[in-house]
């Protein structure tokens, strides 16, 4: 029974690595699939670690996803493991825009594990539900990427920009397996410092 049961968790994890796997095809990216080992120490779920590193071709500032949206990116490396600042982090800036209207602005973490999309302007027509996705700019998240959809917007009277709240597209709480997106730019750019390091 102890076997069946541990090869039946065997098939569902390749069932979902699968799954991940075929809805980034079309990404240039080196792809690496990656599994959660812990989450951080105070457990807000802000920063996670991975089980895969530098030993396995794992790069920083690499774009960190599941089949769902993203997940932060790859912020520190060691040789078999990698930390995860994830977008519920208020240290993690990612540019992003509203897919419905392609107004932009700065997607930031809060403390209760939704974000927070600032410098909309305040005539832009967000409403309930819109999706918000990855910009493409920041040379970190490739554009198109999930982030979330809008559950909240404040607009007053005043100002020059509304007030807008994210639920973010991936369940953090349920979350075991990642792909890792090695952008070919990241990878470059490590490679020449490798070289200058050896002269």
């Amino acid at each position: 029974e102890s076997q069946v049961f541990e090869l039946e968790q065997k098939l569902k994890s390749m069932s979902r690595q699968n799954k991940l796997l075929e809805n980034y095809e079309n990404f240039s990216s080196s792809k690496v699939l990656a599994k959660v080992v812990a989450w951080d120490s105070v457990g807000s779920q802000r920063m996670i670690r991975l089980n895969k590193g530098i030993n396995d071709g794992v790069s920083l500032q690499s774009s960190v996803i599941t089949h769902r949206g993203l997940v932060g990116y790859i912020y520190r490396l060691t040789d078999n493991f990698s930390d995860v600042l994830t977008i519920l982090d208020s240290n993690n800036k990612v540019d992003a825009i509203i897919e419905r209207t392609r107004s932009h602005g700065i997607l930031e973490g809060t403390m209760d594990n939704f974000c927070r999309m600032k410098y909309i302007k305040r005539r832009d027509p967000i409403i309930l539900n819109d999706i918000v996705l990855t910009s493409g700019l920041g040379n970190i998240y490739p554009k198109g990427l999930r982030v979330g959809r809008v559950v909240q917007i404040e607009r007053q009277s005043f100002g020059i920009s509304q007030k807008i709240k994210v639920k973010p597209a991936v369940n953090f709480s349920k979350l075991e397996d990642v792909i890792i997106l090695n952008s070919g730019d990241a990878l470059k750019v490590q490679a020449e410092w490798s070289q200058l390091e050896k002269k």
